[in-house]
């Protein structure tokens, strides 16, 4: 007699991703570890089939793939793991608009090369925006001054910021946190903001006036994202219950979104002698924030293209992984123990919800949980665990709810 820990997969295009379990714990000869393999999806030829290829695959492994009955072992764990689709060419179209604001660091240290550098970048990122993107300037030395108001790139107003880029001279002390503010604040007053926002941050140096610490850069950001108010069309967007999970709270869950999507921020260290740290935990804080160590002239156009290339290949948003145990599992003692995500919500009904945000095309990510075996083992399969993935479809312009 063995329990077997089964994952039932719906989706068609699920890709299985081998967690690295180590010190398998071997109780008896009916607990193996699993076996699952890694699969390969060809999304071109599926489309070539004929079939729209989702923007998220979502699977699920155990660590065994079977637990004797016997065996001193009550708990495993589980990996869900979701992958974001390829980008084709005919999906360049297809892509959401964007918003980005850059803050640059203009002051005296930032004279000359480096300077000269971010305005060849600047230039590039205006080629690879179009008309149904914004693009908004902000540069700062002691004082922060609005460049370019954010505006959406027409031919018209590409030329009237190319030449207001090349304009741009070194000045004054690096007043980061005015910086940083004032794009906030063009970010925010934008009317019917892209789904896809983000500022740009760039420097050289220390802040150095203004709000220097790090925990009020860090808290800056924070408040900027958690205050923007609740979006009546994205809170219709409710997470998918599995009908015979256990529940006493009968009540729809709700995915809470901000009117305005949140706004990434991507930091650029030029140099030696700025705060990486700093830098990097503002990034951090911010959701798909990042930040980059530019050495020298050539890792430039590297750092910038690979931010950008990310924030053009946004496939999927709002993603929510839903983890639960059916009705007949409670009541053989099966729980889920914890999540290890930073973002995971246990419900009232002991499941768990974990906001796992947006996607960039071919982005893969993990979430790992620990669950209670069954206390009750049986000759047939006993279904452990329902895992459900609710997001926004960018690609195809529709809300998903896809299980494993």
């Amino acid at each position: 007699k063995k329990i077997i820990e089964t994952l039932q997969h719906k989706n068609i295009s699920n890709t299985m991703t081998t967690p690295n379990f180590r010190d398998q714990d071997i109780g008896d000869d009916w607990t193996v570890p699993s076996t699952a393999s890694k699969s390969t999806f060809d999304t071109e030829s599926y489309v070539n089939m004929g079939h729209e290829v989702p923007a998220l695959q979502l699977s699920a492994m155990p660590r065994n793939e079977s637990i004797g009955a016997f065996s001193n072992q009550s708990t495993t764990q589980v990996c869900v793991n979701i992958k974001a689709c390829e980008l084709l060419n005919e999906d360049d179209d297809k892509r959401m608009p964007v918003d980005i604001v850059v803050a640059l660091d203009i002051s005296s240290s930032m004279a000359g090369e480096k300077l000269n550098d971010c305005k060849r970048t600047l230039e590039l990122m205006l080629r690879n925006l179009t008309s149904k993107d914004r693009l908004g300037l902000i540069s700062y030395g002691s004082q922060a001054k609005v460049e370019i108001p954010a505006c959406f790139v027409t031919e018209e107003n590409k030329a009237n910021a190319l030449q207001k880029i090349k304009s741009l001279a070194g000045r004054g002390s690096t007043n980061l946190s005015g910086g940083l503010s004032l794009a906030m604040h063009e970010m925010n007053i934008i009317d019917k903001p892209n789904a896809v926002r983000s500022i740009f941050l760039l420097t050289d140096g220390m802040a150095n006036t203004g709000i220097i610490s790090t925990e009020g850069l860090i808290s800056m950001v924070q408040n900027f994202n958690e205050n923007q108010a609740p979006s009546e069309e994205m809170n219709d967007m409710r997470l998918q219950e599995p009908s015979d999970t256990a529940s006493v709270d009968t009540k729809p869950k709700t995915i809470t979104v901000n009117s305005m999507s949140p706004v990434s921020l991507f930091s650029f260290g030029y140099g030696s002698h700025h705060n990486s740290d700093m830098l990097r935990a503002v990034s951090d804080v911010s959701p798909g924030g990042a930040y980059y160590f530019v050495q020298n002239d050539s890792d430039v156009s590297s750092a910038f293209g690979d931010a950008m290339g990310g924030l053009l290949s946004v496939v999927a948003q709002s993603a929510v992984v839903t983890i639960s145990v059916p009705l007949n599992a409670v009541s053989n003692g099966v729980k889920i123990l914890n999540v290890y995500h930073k973002d995971q919500i246990k419900r009232d009904n002991g499941s768990f919800t974990i906001n796992v945000g947006d996607f960039y095309a071919e982005e893969t990510r993990d979430v790992l949980f620990e669950l209670r075996l069954s206390n009750a083992p049986s000759e047939t399969a006993v279904p452990h665990v329902s895992v459900t993935l609710s997001y926004m479809d960018v690609i195809h312009k529709k809300s998903r709810c896809i299980g494993a």
